[in-house]
This record gives C-alpha cells, structure tokens and sequence, in this order.
C-alpha cells in the first residue's frame, strides 16, 4: 500500500501535551525555542532541572478535565508513581489541545500506545516492612521479611511500578478501548510508539490514538516528589500527542500540527559488544528520510537530538550542513524515556515557527547509550496540504 496516496492514508498530530522542567504545557517549549545551538548566557534563561516546579500532582494539574474523568482520575491517583502521573497529565493535555472529546469517534477505535522507562521501585513502600523485621533499621534480619516484613508491604505497590501504567491509566480514564501497548525502550520509545500508534491507524485498527512517552532519571523519595536533581542532570518529563488520519482532522477541522511521515530505528553493536551510536544515528536517519519521500533534504530545517552526541553522524547522514541542531538534553535534562516525546514536541514547536508558504520538515532522534537510535520525520501543514 502506498501510504502517501491519499488523506485517508496519511497521519497527523492534532493535539500536543508535555511536562519538562521548561514548564507544563506546549507553550512552554517557546523559550527554547529562541535560541536552541547554545545555552543562553544570562542565569534567568538557564533551565532549571529536576522535578517540574509547575506540577505537584494535584489534580488540578491534570487540566479543565470532564466531571467523570476527574472522578475517574481521583479513584487511581494512589495506584499511580510519579512517571505515570506525568504521563496521565500530558495524554489529558493532547486530548484537550484535540478537542478529541467531541470528534464522535467510537471508544473501541481510540487506543494507547505510550513509552515508558524501566519505572523504579519506590523505597517508601517497604519502609514499614524493613522496620519490622527487626528494633534496628540499620540491622534488619533477612530471614524475619516473609513472616515479619512482607504483611506490612501494600499489595498493590507493584500496580505503581509497571511501565505499562501510563497506557493503561490513560485508556482507563478516558475510555479508550482501542489498540494498546508499551514501548520500553529508553530514549527511543517515543517515536517507535508514534510509528505503532500510526500503523494502527493505516491498517484500520483505530481512529485515533494517544501516543508519547514519560521518563525520569531522578531518584528520590516520590512521596514527597523531592530529589537529586544536579547530579548529571537529573530530570523527569513527559510528552503526549493525538495522531488521526489526515482526512478525518480535516473533516473535523482539527488544529493539525504536523504530518508524520517516516520512522526508522536501528541498533549497532559489534562483536566485541561495544555499542555504535553513530551507526545507529545513520542508519535510522537514512531509513527514516527515504521512507519520507521529502522532495528535498534541504528542507529539514532542525534535528532535535538528546544526550553527548557529537553532529557529525547527523550530518553525515543528510549530506548537507544542519540548518539548525538543537541537544535536548542541554533545555531539560536527562530524562530517559521522556526525552524522544519532549523532543518530537520541541520539533512541532520548531516547524511552527518556519515560513508557512515552503516545505519545512524536522527530524526527532531518540538516541540510547545501548545502541540503539531511532528518528522521526514531520513536516509542516502547507506541504500536508500541497501533496
């Protein structure tokens, strides 16, 4: 099938939601936006890692929500761990910034496909069962926890700590009885749970999907949501996008965003088991641009990449000087899982500051320490509208 034939066969993003430590909601990206090759000099500008200031997971935070999602949202706050809260957060935002409430969609056609982070076990869960394992904290009996310190555990910790939380309590909430699955694979899970979520749209499965992805690298004692947030720049986030058929958002007059157009991922490990980054980077960036079908690689305007990774595989795979290259990890820390969705909504924020009247496209890397890379190609709404 040719995917490009048609509105009914192409995908867009209509609705954005992110939490980074540059604030909550899609706005809140703008600042980065100004200048986005250097840290800007002035201490104001500097973003603050760590946990959101903006968000105390309060349900308010959650946004204007329908009574019956926020009664919903009440009953699972205790059965959600931080990481899983932000993602709830931002999947609400993208429904909002939709308006998919009111697309008259089927429920058992909207799915979930989200990314998630090996999610931590909280220590506070087993505090109590420590301590009663012996009259010292510091000198617990080891063979005393299964009759002494697992009654004290809450049986429902584990509910906390599974990755698939976020996409669970997102279809929960809302309804969603679509397609539904979890992507764990650290930085790279955004933009492999974007390419899922639209192949469920292109084979039929769904109407509309929620897709994007949570992560932190603080560890902390979340009860308190307070933390380590300096050392190697700790930091947590979330990113959340509504994708629906193109013919479908126009017929409903859906703010359109961008139009998703190729994924590609790789790893690259040699024999020695030492993983190849850069390799990786070439190969995803290459199979991602040719399955774009971009009239011309001069019109990715920016790449969004996070972590210590040089330009030069990026711009190896091109061909040509980067317009503009943005590290995200500089703007918000190092927030695992996270950081592809937060990225793929920096890229949005990008294309919508270009020229509408010309082919503009930006590409997303989500790039692990492991190996493995995988890249995302959108374009803005006059080349959806010209093709």
């Amino acid at each position: 099938m040719n995917h490009h034939s048609s509105e009914h066969n192409r995908v867009v993003i209509t609705g954005v939601g992110v939490f980074s430590s540059l604030g909550a909601g899609f706005a809140s990206l703008s600042s980065a936006t100004v200048e986005s090759r250097a840290m800007a000099s002035a201490a104001t500008s500097v973003p603050v890692f760590g946990p959101i200031a903006s968000y105390s997971g309060a349900i308010d935070d959650f946004g204007n929500l329908p009574a019956v999602r926020k009664r919903s949202l009440r009953k699972s706050m205790k059965l959600m761990n931080r990481e899983t809260q932000l993602g709830v957060a931002a999947a609400y935002q993208a429904i909002q910034a939709a308006d998919l409430d009111t697309a008259g969609y089927d429920s058992q056609r909207v799915g979930v496909c989200f990314g998630a982070g090996n999610v931590e076990v909280r220590p506070e869960d087993f505090i109590a069962g420590v301590q009663a394992c012996s009259e010292s904290p510091d000198q617990p009996i080891p063979n005393a926890w299964g009759s002494q310190g697992l009654p004290h555990v809450d049986p429902l910790w584990v509910l906390r700590v599974l990755p698939n939380m976020p996409a669970c309590h997102i279809a929960i909430g809302c309804d969603y009885q679509g397609p539904n699955n979890t992507i764990t694979q650290a930085e790279a899970s955004a933009n492999l749970a974007i390419q899922e979520a639209k192949h469920h749209l292109l084979d039929d499965e769904a109407d509309a999907m929620i897709a994007g992805s949570t992560g932190t690298s603080i560890r902390c004692d979340r009860s308190t949501n307070e933390g380590d947030a300096v050392a190697g720049e700790a930091s947590e986030g979330a990113a959340a996008f509504v994708i629906e058929r193109l013919d479908a958002a126009r017929n409903r007059n859906a703010t359109i965003y961008a139009e998703v157009l190729g994924i590609g991922s790789s790893c690259v490990i040699d024999n020695t088991m030492v993983p190849k980054p850069d390799d990786a980077i070439r190969n995803a960036i290459g199979a991602s641009v040719a399955q774009s079908h971009l009239a011309d690689r001069d019109a990715i305007q920016c790449v969004i990449y996070n972590g210590p990774h040089s330009d030069s595989a990026i711009q190896q795979s091109l061909g040509s000087p980067l317009s503009e290259s943005m590290n995200l990890s500089e703007w918000i820390g190092q927030v695992d899982a996270g950081s592809g969705a937060i990225g793929l909504a920096m890229a949005l924020m990008r294309l919508a500051a270009t020229a509408p009247d010309a082919e503009h496209a930006a590409l997303n890397l989500g790039i692990t320490n492991n190996g493995l890379a995988s890249c995302l190609v959108v374009r803005n709404l006059q080349t959806s509208r010209a093709a």
